[in-house]
């Protein structure tokens, strides 16, 4: 898959202080209040929705039942899309000023690191004040495991799982199990029966075939 994804190059100074401080009221400040006001509650599927409902109006496009977990960095959520029944654990990081999609059903798992910015390097050293600037776009059902880092300009197709510790700085196909650092392809996703299944009809292919009022879990 070749990306196609715009580039741009951003200096510190592309906004005058007054609109980065009306920019920062009107998003950062209210996330970092859902962020502080939550804190103290214990990490489970309530207080996920929870936090993920009060945080839905100060992102771009928020579909429904977000589940947000604590100390989650959102940057530039102006610029952020999010679909349906996504779930982004706790401490991750998302930089979505360069444009941020994240498809319906996706899964980030903790410290998941997601930046549309990208420090320059030049003249021997990195420089602060310009940043090129490219979106992200993460497809539908995916799951990107704990501590995993996408660079800007990735596209990640549909139905990816990605391996934890892993750094992707190229595009990924639909239906993909990509891993490592670099992020590299291991094999089609496959899906799998839950354990319990398995073995129940691992015993009754032993026992002799499934009879119709006792039909086998894997159909």
């Amino acid at each position: 898959m070749v990306s196609n994804t715009p580039t741009s190059l951003r200096t510190s100074a592309s906004r005058s202080p007054m609109r980065e401080m009306s920019y920062h009221l009107r998003w950062s400040v209210p996330l970092w209040l859902v962020q502080l006001c939550t804190v103290w509650l214990p990490e489970n599927r309530y207080t996920t929705r929870l936090r993920g409902a009060l945080a839905r109006p100060f992102i771009g496009k928020c579909g429904k039942r977000l589940c947000l977990g604590k100390g989650v960095s959102l940057i530039g959520t102006s610029e952020l899309q999010i679909g349906d029944d996504v779930y982004v654990a706790r401490d991750c990081f998302l930089n979505c000023a360069g444009g941020l999609v994240l498809e319906d059903g996706i899964v980030l798992g903790p410290f998941v690191v997601l930046s549309t910015m990208q420090a320059v390097f030049a003249r021997g050293m990195v420089q602060r004040k310009q940043v090129i600037v490219r979106p992200i776009h993460i497809g539908r059902g995916s799951w990107l495991a704990a501590h995993t880092v996408v660079k800007a300009g990735i596209r990640i197709g549909a139905g990816v799982m990605i391996g934890a510790n892993s750094s992707v700085v190229k595009d990924i196909d639909d239906h993909v199990l990509a891993g490592g650092v670099p992020a590299k392809m291991i094999g089609p996703v496959q899906e799998r029966m839950p354990d319990a299944a398995r073995i129940i009809d691992h015993l009754r292919d032993r026992s002799g075939a499934a009879t119709p009022d006792q039909p086998s879990l894997a159909a």
